[in-house]
């Protein structure tokens, strides 16, 4: 195979790096929203507020959708802000991205340089996921202390009303014909305490 064994990755995981340094059981601050809105705030406060800033925000009931809005530095492609019975309870920032490398490029190049490329377009990918993923987890952990389940790729912070703010972030490779694809992927989701009656 022209493709070493180093990248032949398509079904494994990347591992996304976290390091935060801080000791707490809770988020030092309660989390009470995001960009100005609250938990519990109706659809039409929500809208009031976001549209003066956003104007290209989208109202499908019970859903707001803002395309291409910026948040801790990062344009993100969407947040997705969800309503239950009439009241904010969740938002999503997702953020996704796709490179791509011609896995055999013979006669035009080489196999080293077509490894090369590959290696190339794969780094490319962890680094901004990772960096990104690590900004704003520290970030968070300015405001929130550490967050209380860390693992690979994820990292969530929890008030003591149990609401709570989740990092997620994936690298994955796929094989198509000739071509290998690596996919980025980051999402910050906002989320209210759910009350014992909906566990």
């Amino acid at each position: 195979s022209l493709v070493g064994s180093e990248m032949c990755i398509r079904d494994r995981f990347i591992i996304v790096v976290i390091l935060f340094i801080v000791k707490s059981t809770y988020a030092q601050n309660e989390i009470t929203g995001f960009l100005g809105v609250k938990f519990g705030d109706t659809n039409y406060v929500a809208i009031d507020i976001l549209k003066k800033k956003f104007p290209q925000l989208e109202y499908n009931f019970p859903y707001i959708n803002i395309p291409q809005i910026s948040f801790l530095g990062t344009t993100f492609d969407s947040l997705v802000i969800t309503f239950k019975e009439g009241k904010l309870v969740e938002g999503t920032f997702s953020l996704s991205e796709t490179t791509s490398a011609l896995l055999n490029e013979y006669p035009f190049r080489t196999q080293e340089q077509t490894q090369a490329t590959i290696k190339n377009k794969q780094e490319y990918i962890v680094n901004k996921y990772t960096q990104l993923f690590n900004d704003i987890g520290n970030t968070f952990v300015i405001k929130y202390g550490k967050p209380q389940f860390p693992s690979e790729g994820t990292a969530i912070w929890r008030d003591n009303k149990l609401n709570s703010i989740k990092i997620n972030s994936s690298i994955e490779s796929r094989n198509g014909s000739n071509i290998i694809y690596f996919d980025g992927k980051l999402a910050i989701t906002y989320q209210v305490g759910m009350s014992t009656d909906e566990f």
